[in-house]
């Protein structure tokens, strides 16, 4: 069994929650509901945007593009900016940036609180997905940066790609149980910091998709994509890779 473990310096450079409602998407009226009831808390800034597809083709007569738009995207950010808050079609994303307080302290308390504001201005709608991602960015000392230095698994190239340094993205897939899936994203970036580091990113995103479920069920389902995260995180790593944001 997995011992919880608090980092003094977490690498969590963001986590985010997208929850999708069942039912018709919100439109331009349904948003402007919301940004009173986000204003108090989230004060820093509250507009509207058009979200809008740009598709261009290439033809006889040179390039052309064409506009499909999206709808709208109400976006609420805190003063200090840590904070925010989207909604947009038939979904909401609850964003929190560095530093993270904690699940059980802060961001599931915080996750269910939207919720609950937007189904008491919009009314009740059911649930039907949640995402629950966390973006850690970790600087290695280490230029050219080597993966099988620092890091635990091996990365999932062919032989003799895997020596040697390089810079990398790589996704990968698994399903965990029936109507969870997870969703990994490794890569490690150039420049270097200027302290000569770099840059790798451990970017995890654990999906719960089905059924729609009445509100009343939406921590039972939190937990549910919160409770990997751990496990997949810790299996990347090394005490090398821990030590230098334990403290």
């Amino acid at each position: 069994m997995l011992v919880p473990v608090r980092y003094g310096r977490p690498p969590i450079q963001e986590a985010l929650c997208e929850v999708h409602f069942d039912g018709p998407p919100l439109k331009l009226l349904d948003l402007q509901k919301l940004i009173p009831v986000w204003s108090a808390e989230l004060s820093g800034e509250q507009r509207v945007i058009e979200e809008k597809n740009v598709n261009f083709n290439l033809g006889p007569n040179g390039i052309q593009f064409q506009e499909d738009k999206q709808g709208h995207r109400l976006i609420c950010r805190s003063p200090d900016n840590m904070n925010l808050v989207q909604a947009s079609g038939a979904f909401i994303v609850v964003n929190r940036l560095a530093p993270y307080p904690g699940w059980n302290e802060f961001f599931a308390a915080t996750i269910m609180r939207r919720v609950a504001e937007l189904q008491g201005a919009l009314g009740e709608r059911k649930i039907r997905r949640i995402g629950l991602r966390y973006i850690n960015r970790i600087e290695v000392p280490q230029v050219p940066f080597v993966w099988s230095d620092w890091f635990a698994p091996s990365l999932t190239f062919p032989d003799h790609l895997r020596s040697g340094p390089s810079t990398f993205q790589a996704q990968l897939h698994k399903v965990l149980e029936a109507e969870i899936r997870l969703i990994i994203n490794l890569s490690a970036v150039t420049p270097a910091t200027p302290e000569g580091k770099t840059p790798v990113f451990i970017d995890l995103d654990v999906i719960w998709e089905g059924a729609p479920i009445e509100v009343t069920r939406i921590r039972d389902q939190l937990d549910r994509v919160h409770s990997p995260h751990r496990l997949a995180f810790e299996g990347y790593l090394t005490d090398k890779v821990r030590n230098l944001f334990v403290s």
